[in-house]
């Protein structure tokens, strides 16, 4: 397919969210894509020539810009060399419509469990979930960090409800001990009875803690003891009058 260069450079001249620099760069980039490929490799020093300049400060921070504005990504190939995906303004000749050129590869997420950290065998990432996949398995993905298979397992178990899921995992996240947290949530799904009686002591393991969480009294115990034994017919009455304050 033929590159329709002027509309691109048409278009990407009207872009007022780009800086100069960004829209020669971008424009280069459009210039060296192979559409075989699906991406644009130039090297460096062709790119440096793009911008007139002799530093690779300068080409790295306007790629950078490109790319967190979302018109490429840039993923590492062969070698470790940058491969461009362009997300606008790459135009073919025939187009009856306007329309952008979808990259024929997406970089792929570095996978991560819910809590941001690197994930256990069997975890993936939410991302590699395919979009006709089940919301409600989807679901308790994102909020367990399990696998898809797994996902399925307890949502099943749970007879379609992952509410009752995320439950059970809230409570196997809260239990000691726990060497397979997806056995243990499968085992708490089907045991909500126990859940409540386990909710229920550990509430009041809280409560018997926070109660006595405090710094007994200290009394003048000779003072007090010779008033009860009636030695001291003119001391106080009143107990608090035999505090210690310290």
């Amino acid at each position: 397919m033929i590159k329709d260069l002027l509309k691109t450079m048409l278009e990407i001249d009207h872009d007022t969210n780009l800086k100069p620099s960004e829209k020669i760069l971008l424009s280069s980039l459009i210039l060296y894509h192979s559409h075989s490929d699906g991406y644009s490799y130039p090297n460096y020093e062709h790119l440096m020539i793009t911008l007139s300049t002799n530093r690779k400060a300068t080409v790295f921070d306007n790629l950078k810009a490109l790319e967190e504005k979302k018109y490429i990504t840039i993923k590492k190939g062969k070698a470790n060399k940058n491969l461009y995906f362009i997300h606008k303004y790459l135009f073919y000749v025939g187009e009856e419509e306007k329309q952008q050129f979808k990259p024929t590869e997406q970089p792929r997420k570095l996978p991560v469990d819910s809590d941001g950290k690197k994930p256990l065998e069997n975890q993936i990432h939410v991302d590699e979930i395919i979009e006709k996949d089940d919301p409600k398995v989807i679901e308790i993905i994102k909020y367990t960090g399990f696998n898809k298979d797994q996902s399925n397992e307890l949502l099943k178990d749970s007879k379609n409800d992952p509410a009752k899921v995320i439950k059970a995992f809230d409570f196997t996240k809260k239990s000691k001990n726990v060497k397979d947290e997806f056995y243990y949530t499968k085992w708490a799904i089907k045991n909500p009875g126990k859940i409540e009686i386990e909710y229920k002591l550990i509430n009041e393991e809280k409560i018997v803690s926070k109660f006595n969480n405090f710094e007994a009294r200290k009394y003048n115990y000779n003072s007090l003891e010779r008033k009860l034994l009636g030695w001291d017919n003119e001391g106080s009455t009143n107990l608090s009058d035999y505090m210690i304050n310290e």
